[in-house]
């Protein structure tokens, strides 16, 4: 499963931390408009939506766009003697990790009993392009985090 883990540390205290997330951190939006974006979106929104808490987030990238290997990212905001510690963890998510494994259960097993050339390679695909969707997205948005916390 597609997994990135990194941290930062901030020299602002956590109050600080906390409302630069907050500042482009926009509220989950109802399920029927993620179908609805691209003529609702509004220039000025928020480059993430989800919660941040005082210690803690859950957030996912504001996209106007489909795309089933967006990350949705966790994070810790600890407070330290020099300023902040921020643990971020991104994962893909649990509906995309479920149905790729039945995926590549059933493409191995196919591939043991008939051809086993065509299923590796329809392995391999699926594998590439699971970790390929995966890391583009989570590049953007870790490039955005630390824009915002800097």
């Amino acid at each position: 499963m597609p997994f990135y883990r990194f941290h930062l540390d901030v020299p602002a205290s956590p109050d600080v931390v906390v409302q630069r997330l907050q500042s482009v951190v926009s509220p989950k939006r109802w399920f029927w408009s993620s179908y609805l974006m691209p003529l609702l979106r509004d220039p000025s929104d928020r480059p993430f939506l989800g919660t941040v808490r005082r210690d803690s987030f859950k957030i996912y990238r504001n996209i106007w766009y489909r795309n089933s290997f967006l990350p949705i990212i966790r994070g810790r905001i600890l407070g330290e003697p020099s300023g902040t510690r921020v643990y971020v963890t991104m994962v893909v998510s649990p509906w995309v990790a479920t149905f790729a494994a039945g995926w590549f259960g059933a493409v191995g097993y196919a591939s043991l009993k008939d051809s086993l050339v065509g299923g590796l390679g329809l392995l391999f695909l699926g594998v590439f392009m699971l970790t390929l969707g995966f890391y583009l997205e989570v590049r953007i948005a870790r490039y955005r985090i630390l824009e915002a916390l800097a």
